[in-house]
């Protein structure tokens, strides 16, 4: 993910949220994700935050196939729903300039 530089102009930014969440399922720490992501044009500050909505995302899964999953992936098509959503919500918030549909 390091030498991957980032346009948040693109409308790349689920490719982006899943690149993060493989760094973190693969055992990258939360530290070096963020100053990954600091280096190639986000904020410190914007980074910390899609990395915290990222995990949380990776925390909800991770839950859910804990608990015996459920109702036919139908959670898991709620998570991506509300990684969607809280992305754009960020994007309206830190007027990163683009939404995903």
């Amino acid at each position: 993910m390091a030498d991957e530089k980032i346009s948040l102009e693109d409308d790349e930014m689920q490719e982006l949220a899943q690149l993060v969440a493989e760094a973190l399922a693969r055992g990258d720490s939360r530290e070096s994700v963020i100053e990954d992501l600091a280096k190639n044009g986000l904020s410190e500050s914007d980074a910390e935050e899609f990395v915290s909505l990222i995990e949380y995302q990776l925390y909800q899964v991770d839950a859910g196939t804990a608990h015996g999953g459920g109702g036919e992936g139908g959670m898991g098509w709620l998570i991506w729903i509300g990684a969607i959503v809280g992305i754009n919500v960020l994007s309206h918030i830190f007027n990163w300039g683009f939404i995903i549909y």
